[in-house]
């Protein structure tokens, strides 16, 4: 019911919505116009209504671009190839990281996804290849649904590099399991709560042409002060 939700919002005078998984490759399909980030990544996260018809955005962008930071080194691995995944490799590639892998359920998937986003030198491959490319990247991003993928928890996250990060966009439990098996091996590891802040204040932006404060959002969540952007907590701080 994602057409009938939208246009009913925009009858009642709503400013935008945020849209999640599984909708963003439609809602990328109902908007009328695209900003680039929205038309580069073909995934729609924020829309935003106006005079001229709905317009769509992808929010995600900045969002993992706040929660990464400087990149750790040049060698990233992201896992999925969803609407979030789409935005994660186009962070990436802004940030500089030229060598990226991907690994998904279904390949061919993020084969298209790479095709998409016109990204040359991709490697792609099947989720199982995750073991074996730990030891060579620097990032490793994972932006599969909560509850996927349940080997996520039980990778051997002590053969990362010893200074490589590890994010999860996913929040709550089942990011948790992950954050904190990478932690008990000695490596840097968040989920995705700084993300969805900053992704969400993006989007009220649009929405408002206000700005809310990264720190009050991330209160609001219940986020530590080490879940800053561009800031995994130290493992030896658990």
């Amino acid at each position: 019911a994602l057409a009938a939700t939208v246009a009913r919002c925009q009858r009642e005078g709503r400013a935008g919505l945020n849209v999640t998984l599984p909708h963003k490759r439609a809602a990328c399909r109902l908007a009328d116009s695209l900003t680039h980030a929205a038309a580069t990544t073909q995934a729609v996260n924020t829309l935003i209504f106006g005079p001229d018809g709905v317009r769509g955005d992808n929010t995600d962008v900045e969002g993992f671009a706040t929660a990464l930071g400087p990149p750790p080194g040049p060698r990233a691995l992201v896992i999925g190839a969803g609407g979030a995944a789409r935005a994660v490799l186009v962070a990436l590639r802004r940030a500089g990281v030229r060598s990226l892998r991907v690994a998904a359920r279904a390949p061919a998937n993020a084969e298209e996804m790479v095709s998409d986003l016109g990204f040359g030198g991709v490697a792609v491959g099947a989720l199982e290849d995750t073991v074996g490319l730990l030891p060579t990247v620097d990032l490793v991003v994972l932006a599969l649904p909560p509850g996927r993928w349940a080997a996520e928890a039980t990778l051997p996250w002590s053969t990362l590099p010893e200074h490589a990060r590890v994010i999860h966009l996913a929040y709550g439990p089942a990011a948790r399991l992950v954050v904190d098996a990478a932690r008990a091996a000695g490596r840097r590891a968040e989920d995705g709560l700084v993300m969805l802040a900053a992704q969400g204040i993006a989007a009220f932006e649009a929405w408002t042409g206000l700005r809310p404060p990264l720190a009050a959002a991330l209160s609001a969540l219940g986020a530590t002060p080490t879940s800053g952007p561009g800031v995994c907590p130290d493992p030896s701080a658990d």
